[in-house]
């Protein structure tokens, strides 16, 4: 058996039920809308330099990562890339 909810409404109008309404839907969207910003910046791709600096490692360390897994690269055309986001989220694991 399934409980149900009930929900009572006294002393409001519908209008003040649809401001209430329109409220907290409007400030619910501003939430998820800032998450996906954040998200999406986190999804950036850096080049091979960028990784380096933000690491502190050289090209060959870099190398050596991508080779052993350890990292992921991204071609398009010739050129890689890493996402932002994973070197983040490794880098973290690897201070705690």
């Amino acid at each position: 058996m399934e409980t149900q909810k009930i929900l009572q409404i006294q002393n409001v109008t519908a209008d003040q039920l649809r401001e209430l309404v329109s409220g907290a839907v409007k400030s619910e969207l501003s939430s998820l809308r800032a998450e996906l910003a954040q998200q999406e910046s986190k999804d950036k791709l850096l080049s091979p330099d960028q990784v380096c600096e933000l690491l502190g490692i050289s090209k060959v360390t870099l190398w050596n990562y991508q080779n052993s897994g350890k990292l992921t690269a991204y071609g398009i055309g010739a050129k890689r890339y890493y996402k932002e986001s994973e070197i983040l989220n490794r880098s973290l694991k690897q201070q705690k």
